[in-house]
């Protein structure tokens, strides 16, 4: 059997892997590269295989650097089956959309993304199904996103998992990660390969502190936010502690409309969440609303942020700052030392977002030129990925021989849970490159 990869190697974007045996193709996740205009350019490239010979499409889930590039995928020919969960599927709905209108250089119309779903397949967890006469595929849970999961494919007497995007957990809203089941292999994700998330109440204490600070000095937050999960979690967390009187009673905008409609799929779909966040539904109603918080969602209610006068905070899209509402908020606010612009997530090599976490001076946006003279922090226990001492224990299913083949992570990354993973015992570890293709015997 031969496994090619497409994308997600050495860096964090761009998951695109490649299966082949006898007659049967099948391709997991396609999604987008992102870090500015090379990457953009990467995405209007013809694919590295022929579309309209691929079988089958699985789908771990709806982040878009994961589905991005399944619109393309449907233009250029592609008419099989597409395999994901039903969070996945509504999700996905929401993202690509907004990816749509986003693009400077179209490489698809609304009719593939329609059509996207017309080729859906929806599937549960921990359900084998066979998807050509040579692959069957098993869901599970990885706990990264709502829907999200990590697939183990098999064939013959052999099996492979593609872990996806694994969760950090515990996670405020979500089931932990299932276990990993026996396989001869692994394609395994190393966004935080050799990083150690702060816990749980550190992060907490974080937020709480650098809210409080910047309020105290009449100042504007802003946080970038994902719209998928960063967001939900962030704002079940915001309605706990301003219930515990530990967030100061100032405006607070959600200014992304992805992120309010995600915020609509979360709700839809609670029996995915856990015991704990089904509780707090119980007692408290609505856990991602809390009182001074206000929804954001025509372009003329973001703009009349501008005319609120004072301390407030400020959530908005896109989560890397390459594009979306918080842009225009950063022109406003980056250069004035009251402020501060808070980051939750991971920011890709290339994104305005990066710049600024990396401490640039001056930044350009849209044309102009902006000194960075607020404070910039950041909390990586927000984080939605699980760091490596999770992977590890993810991996550890007391198989020290298996192939894991490290994959989604910068380079620095992979190479670090590659030599914490041989401090561990592990023996077959490889870091593949982009178009590398390897026979799995």
């Amino acid at each position: 059997m031969k496994l090619s990869f497409f994308g997600a190697t050495k860096e964090v974007t761009g998951s695109n892997y490649l299966l082949e045996q006898n007659d049967s193709k099948i391709v997991v996740d396609c999604g987008y590269f992102q870090g500015g205009r090379k990457s953009e350019a990467r995405n209007i490239q013809n694919f590295d295989y022929d579309p309209s010979s691929i079988n089958a499409v699985i789908i771990t889930h709806a982040h878009l650097d994961h589905i991005g590039r399944l619109p393309k995928m449907i233009a250029d020919g592609f008419n099989g089956k597409i395999y994901m969960t039903e969070v996945t599927e509504q999700l996905a709905k929401i993202v690509l959309e907004d990816a749509l209108g986003l693009m400077r250089e179209p490489t698809h119309q609304e009719k593939d993304v329609l059509q996207i779903f017309e080729q859906t397949q929806v599937v549960g967890y921990n359900q084998k199904i066979s998807i050509t006469q040579d692959f069957s595929v098993t869901f599970y849970d990885a706990g990264h996103i709502l829907g999200s999961s990590f697939v183990k494919v098999e064939w013959e007497q052999k099996s492979i998992i593609f872990s996806g995007d694994l969760g950090n957990c515990p996670n405020p809203l979500l089931n932990e990660t299932t276990k990993i089941p026996q396989a001869n292999f692994v394609v395994c994700e190393s966004t935080y390969g050799s990083r150690i998330h702060e816990k749980a109440i550190e992060k907490t204490n974080k937020l709480i502190k650098n809210i409080t600070e910047t309020i105290s000095f009449n100042g504007t937050v802003l946080i970038p936010s994902f719209a998928i999960e960063r967001t939900q979690e962030l704002l079940y967390q915001m309605d706990t502690i301003f219930d515990q009187h530990k967030l100061p009673k100032v405006p607070y905008f959600l200014d992304s409309p992805m992120a309010i409609n995600v915020t609509k799929v979360y709700k839809q779909f609670s029996k995915y969440w856990n015991t704990s966040a089904l509780d707090s539904k119980l007692k408290d109603g609505d856990i991602f609303k809390f009182p001074t918080l206000k929804e954001t969602m025509t372009t003329e209610e973001s703009k009349s942020i501008n005319n609120v006068q004072g301390a407030k905070v400020i959530i908005a899209g896109a989560g890397m700052m390459d594009g979306g509402r918080i842009v225009h908020h950063a022109k406003r606010y980056i250069s004035d030392k009251k402020n501060m612009i808070l980051f939750i997530g991971y920011q890709a090599q290339g994104t305005l977002g990066r710049s600024i976490y990396d401490g640039i001076k001056t930044v350009k946006i849209n044309g102009e030129r902006y000194p960075v003279r607020c404070r910039v922090k950041a909390i990586g226990g927000y984080s939605a990925h699980a760091d490596s001492r999770q992977i590890i224990r993810w991996l550890d299913d007391g198989d020290k021989n298996k192939h894991i083949f490290i994959t989604h992570g910068e380079e620095m990354e992979s190479e670090g849970l590659k030599n914490r993973l041989i401090e561990n015992a592990y023996v077959n570890l490889s870091i593949p490159e982009e178009k590398e293709s390897v026979e799995l015997q």
